[in-house]
């Protein structure tokens, strides 16, 4: 990973599954002993420039974001983040937007069941 963003500097971004603040590997299946915002500050000092973030407790759940946990990312590193994992309607959007690290969200059950439309979204774009 190292190698890769220093051959193709602000070109990398780096998806990371999280449960309970460590990584899951493998489709979710293996739970690793490697602790989130260890690795965040590695992927920092590497040169990734964007981490994309899925909380997989939250996944597909439409409870909300985990908001205690980005606050903690987000004040431990500098590089901007795409989350998912429980954003079930607009004022979840509207919340992370303020945080200023936010590079974009990813949004599927809320969607697909219709809790957010594609027009509330377009004021985001």
């Amino acid at each position: 990973l190292k190698k890769a963003c220093t051959l193709f500097p602000g070109q990398i971004a780096v998806a990371l599954d999280v449960r309970n603040n460590f990584l899951a590997m493998k489709g979710w299946v293996k739970q690793t002993k490697i602790k989130l915002m260890q690795f965040s500050k590695k992927l920092e000092d590497f040169g990734v420039t964007r981490i994309i973030y899925t909380d997989i407790n939250r996944d597909g759940t439409k409870q909300g974001v985990n908001f205690p946990q980005l606050k903690k990312i987000i004040n431990k590193i500098s590089i901007p983040l795409v989350v998912s994992g429980g954003i079930s309607n607009v004022k979840d959007i509207q919340q992370l937007d303020k945080f200023g690290l936010l590079d974009g969200v990813i949004i599927g059950k809320a969607i697909y069941d219709k809790s957010i439309s594609l027009s509330e979204l377009k004021k985001f774009v």
